[in-house]
């Protein structure tokens, strides 16, 4: 019973922020990537523990978002006892990762499932929950509740990584390595005395004692690792210790940071409430942006930015930012006739080829010779 009521808590950390705007527009809470197209998750709801998500596949081309039904919603058994909401709930989708022609999924409560090219999906594993799923070295790294497991070519390697102490739902948010080839790990320990761990003769131990931070993306820059919190701002770590970069210190706008990318030009972009915030090394800057920011993205000077009001594509170089549209997709289209029939230009009404969707009415050109007509707003 202890451990539900902490889990809980933990549930509730980011609840609570998107719940005080009341909002019900789609928030994003994960995405992955490939050359041609963007995988999100997104929710209507502003509970991140109640309720099912949708899956949306946005076209790099084009700047559409087109929103299926969650195609694990019938893959995980649904238990009698509980209410449509909370069955709905366990394949909530909390990560992706696009690998190749294969895409993994984390869910709450329904465990590791793969998707095929052909559209086939497998279930990997029970485990759960699921919160982050990172890539290194070959392997895909799974951050669940107070544990890590590491899998390759689809099998776990041994039996993963566990906090010696506190509670097995704790929630992993982020995995890196750091200039020396150390994993470490951040959770959001609701007891505050596991946040940054790492890896050390095959135990997952506390990185420093006083450090207490719930730690959201962890980020290699220059050889040097930094933590993104949800609480206290940025840290910059090191062997020796940390420094820390907060509304109180710096030019941080305020200190809830839920995900940290990093650039071509080695840039930290920081994903706040109403900002977005970029970090050269010496001087934070500041872009206002409408809503919390929840998960991002970085392709080249583009960066894909999913909040709790939808999903911006922002220009790193202009600085400007255009909000996305999100189109139900048309009943019988699966997610496999998307991936068949992706865009391949956009126009304006007057005729003119888009480079990226531009507000008012775009005419998109898909590659079976349709055309669709979308308004960016």
């Amino acid at each position: 019973m202890k451990k539900l009521l902490l889990f809980a808590i933990s549930m509730l950390t980011t609840s609570i922020v998107m719940a005080q705007s009341g909002q019900t527009e789609p928030s994003i809470s994960s995405m992955t990537q490939d050359e041609g197209s963007v995988y999100m998750s997104v929710s209507y709801e502003y509970s991140s523990f109640q309720g099912g998500t949708s899956y949306v596949i946005l076209d790099k081309n084009t700047g559409e978002g087109i929103v299926y039904e969650n195609p694990l919603k019938d893959l995980v058994p649904r238990l009698p006892a509980a209410s449509d909401y909370m069955n709905d709930a366990a394949s909530r989708i909390t990560s992706l990762y696009k690998d190749g022609d294969d895409l993994w999924f984390g869910t709450l409560f329904g465990g590791l499932f793969v998707q095929h090219k052909d559209g086939a999906i497998d279930r990997v594993s029970t485990m759960s929950p699921i919160y982050s799923l990172t890539p290194m070295d070959g392997s895909l790294w799974i951050g669940s509740g107070g544990a890590v497991t590491e899998f390759r070519k689809g099998e776990p390697v041994g039996e993963g990584y566990s906090l010696q102490t506190g509670s097995s739902f704790d929630p992993v948010y982020t995995i890196a390595k750091d200039a020396e080839d150390v994993v470490w790990i951040g959770t959001a320990d609701v007891l505050g005395d596991h946040t940054l761990c790492k890896i050390v003769d095959g135990e997952m131990i506390r990185s420093f004692p006083d450090f207490w931070s719930r730690v959201s993306r962890l980020v290699l820059r220059d050889g040097i690792l930094w933590a993104a919190t949800l609480d206290n701002g940025l840290y910059r770590i090191d062997k020796d210790g940390y420094t820390p970069y907060t509304a109180a210190n710096s030019e941080l706008p305020g200190n809830l940071i839920l995900d940290m990318v990093k650039d071509d030009a080695d840039n930290l972009w920081l994903g706040m409430q109403d900002n977005l915030v970029k970090y050269d090394g010496n001087t934070f800057n500041s872009y206002p942006l409408n809503g919390l920011v929840r998960c991002m993205l970085i392709d080249g000077t583009t960066l894909y930015v999913g909040t709790d009001k939808g999903l911006y594509i922002f220009d790193t170089e202009m600085k400007s930012a255009t909000q996305a549209p999100l189109v139900q997709a048309p009943t019988g289209i699966s997610i496999i006739d998307k991936r068949e029939n992706a865009a391949c230009s956009r126009y304006s009404v007057d005729g003119r080829q888009l480079t990226s969707p531009a507000k008012g009415l775009n005419i998109v050109r898909m590659k079976d010779g349709s055309v669709r007509k979308v308004m960016v707003k």
